[in-house]
């Protein structure tokens, strides 16, 4: 009977890898789709086609380094866990100013991480739906949806700044992020370099990125955007949904949606359009992952706090959110 319940369980939780799995292969579709469709929407155009190509290894790293870390218990690692890890490199590595460097290693890690989930998953119906189906309706629907904003993540971005169709919000912040590029400051470049605490870590990691791939910052507005900050935005939903219902790591279609929706009716689709502000939302929902985990890590241990360590990195989150936005580092600050 002994045996009987361990089999069963060993069952239970390489059904659970495998849904962890397949959810990582739904996003990494997702954000090569995006990638796909904008290169096939701009044919014809001058500019950064190729380049586009060169904002992928960032996100695919993200979303691969958890199975690597953990290639020998990724079936007992909770998605929230593997998402933290994803935001956190996805958001943290290209403030490092190696940028030769960084977007190397962004590639060596997502090629060592498909190998390594190749080996992995196992080839299944939802598998394929998820990739044939699901991710290319998702990736047209975040790349038709930005059609309709005038911000910084429109997929014909560059060519709206030049004819003037931009938003003046977009053409501050990007000013801003060229600023910097240059300088190393955050300002607008009136009456000299006066230092503007205004969205401070967006503002750096679009010019970082920028600086990666060598584009312009209405390049890395119009195409970051879409490829990599969306996707962790959906992807971050569901693992909130996830956590939500623990029977299942796939969670109800309905809950999704609904969280969806209230995020929608709160912010008035402001996560299409404000960068800043989708990148403090996904920079939140790492936090409270991170959270969750301190949680069931003390419980495990029968502590009533956290350690001290703990303490000093979810300061550390709180900072990076509210540099973010601030309306979403306060919060945080409450949770």
């Amino acid at each position: 009977m002994l045996k009987n319940n361990q089999n069963k369980l060993n069952n239970e939780t390489l059904t659970y890898s495998q849904d962890v799995l397949e959810l990582i292969w739904l996003f990494l579709a997702v954000s090569i789709y995006i990638a796909l469709a904008i290169i096939f929407l701009r044919y014809g155009l001058d500019g950064v086609n190729y380049k586009i190509l060169l904002f992928l290894p960032l996100v695919i790293s993200g979303l691969l380094l958890g199975p690597i870390i953990y290639r020998n218990k990724v079936i007992t690692e909770p998605v929230s866990k593997l998402y933290f890890i994803a935001a956190m490199w996805t958001f943290l590595v290209p403030l490092f100013p190696l940028y030769s460097v960084t977007l190397v290693v962004c590639i060596l890690i997502s090629g060592i991480g498909l190998v390594q989930i190749i080996r992995y998953t196992e080839l299944s119906g939802s598998l394929i739906r998820n990739i044939a189906l699901y991710a290319p309706l998702i990736a047209v629907f975040f790349v038709s949806n930005q059609f309709s904003v005038f911000s910084g993540g429109n997929t014909f971005g560059p060519e709206y700044a030049l004819l003037g169709w931009y938003s003046s919000s977009a053409y501050f912040h990007a000013g801003i992020g060229e600023i910097f590029k240059q300088n190393s400051i955050i300002s607008v470049g009136i009456d000299g370099l006066d230092p503007l605490f205004y969205h401070t870590f967006s503002h750096i990691w679009f010019s970082q990125i920028s600086s990666m791939v060598n584009s312009n910052l209405f390049e890395s507005y119009a195409f970051v955007f879409q490829i990599i900050v969306l996707p962790m935005l959906l992807f971050g939903l569901i693992v909130i949904a996830k956590n939500l219902r623990t029977d299942r790591v796939i969670p109800n279609f309905g809950l999704f949606l609904c969280l969806l929706a209230v995020l929608v009716s709160f912010s008035r689709s402001a996560q299409f359009e404000s960068e800043s502000y989708t990148v403090s939302l996904v920079l939140l929902i790492a936090a409270v992952c991170y959270l969750m985990q301190c949680l069931t890590c003390s419980e495990q241990k029968n502590e009533s706090s956290s350690g001290v360590y703990e303490n000093i990195f979810t300061g550390f989150l709180l900072l990076i959110i509210y540099l973010a936005k601030v309306s979403t580092g306060i919060i945080f600050f409450t949770v």
